[in-house]
C-alpha cells in the first residue's frame, strides 16, 4: 500500500529533521518543507482512481466485500493516526498533517467501489 511507504519515508525523514534541528534550524525547516510538498504530491497520485471514476462514472463490476473494506479502513486510520501523532510529539505538526492527508486520500480511494455501487443503484432507480 502507498500509505505504508509514505509513513515509512516520513518517519525516516523525521529522524533526519530532528538531527538537523540540533545542528542548524534552517536546514531542518527546509527539509521539513521539502518532505511536506513531496507527501502532498504523492498523495495526489493516490487519488488518480477517483479522477478516473469521475470520468467513467459507474463502469465496472468488481466490488470488494464490505467487511474487507471496513477492516482495511480501520487499519489505515490506526496507522495514520499513530504516525501523525508521533510527528506531533516530535514538534513536527506540519508533517503529521500531511500524513493524515495521505491517509484520507487512501480511504477515499478504497471506498470507490461502494460509491460506484451507490451510483449504479441510483441510476437503476431513476430509469
Amino acid at each position: 500500500m502507498d500509505i505504508i511507504k509514505i509513513i515509512s519515508i516520513s518517519l525516516s525523514s523525521l529522524i533526519i529533521i530532528i538531527l538537523l534541528r540540533k545542528m542548524n534550524k534552517e536546514y531542518a525547516q527546509t527539509a521539513s518543507c521539502i518532505l511536506s510538498v513531496s507527501i502532498c504530491t504523492f498523495s495526489m497520485g493516490i487519488l488518480l482512481p477517483v479522477f478516473d471514476f469521475l470520468k467513467n462514472l459507474g463502469n465496472g463490476s468488481n466490488y470488494p466485500s464490505m467487511c474487507t473494506l471496513i477492516f482495511k479502513s480501520a487499519g489505515i486510520c490506526t496507522l495514520t493516526s499513530l504516525a501523525s501523532e508521533l510527528c506531533r510529539d516530535c514538534s513536527e505538526a506540519s508533517l503529521g498533517n500531511k500524513i493524515e492527508f495521505a491517509g484520507k486520500c487512501t480511504l477515499i480511494t478504497m471506498s470507490l467501489p461502494v460509491i460506484k455501487k451507490v451510483f449504479e443503484n441510483a441510476t437503476m432507480l431513476m430509469d
